[in-house]
């Protein structure tokens, strides 16, 4: 953190800046709502620490201490490298087949037909 910190310093931040945009409210750190914990328990998750709503400090101190290939970029965002998988797979894509629009469709291996019942089906199943 500290290499990345003295990079934005070198970008012309001034230590202030530096400190403004990585903030960390201590009184945040660690924390977790009753509702996170009672999901994760209905879930039967294990977690040694939740955070939760944390500053944005935080989570680049984490990710840079956890993610390989995190960095801070010159603007200040934070940059991390997802690996091979980094996006949906286009070959999980499903269209809802209605005659109305089915012409004006290119169907095949990318857009896949999904009949209204299975979509209705896989909605539901979302919203639960």
């Amino acid at each position: 953190l500290m290499e990345q910190l003295r990079t934005a310093e070198l970008q012309g931040w001034t230590v202030a800046e530096i400190k403004e945009k990585l903030m960390m409210d201590d009184c945040c750190i660690g924390t977790h709502g009753e509702e996170v914990v009672h999901d994760l328990n209905a879930l039967h998750l294990t977690a040694d620490e939740i955070y939760y709503n944390s500053p944005a400090g935080l989570l680049y101190q984490q990710a840079l201490e956890h993610e390989a290939g995190s960095a801070i970029v010159s603007t200040g965002a934070l940059a991390v490298k997802s690996g091979k998988k980094m996006g949906r797979s286009p070959l999980d894509k499903r269209v809802v087949f209605e005659e109305g629009s089915a012409d004006d469709v290119w169907w095949g291996k990318i857009n896949m037909k999904l009949d209204l019942n299975s979509f209705l089906t896989n909605r539901e199943r979302a919203v639960d």
